[in-house]
């Protein structure tokens, strides 16, 4: 029981984490990438 409950724990942090990090960079790279094409 405590071996899934600590495991549950970290998978959700590293999972939000993971995923924040993920969607944040690649949407900010997403954005910049077509706005230096029209910049240019």
């Amino acid at each position: 029981d405590r071996i899934e409950v600590s495991k549950r724990g970290i998978v959700r942090r590293a999972r939000l984490y993971y995923l924040s990090e993920k969607v944040g960079k690649a949407a900010r790279i997403k954005e910049r990438k077509p706005e230096r094409k029209t910049a240019k």
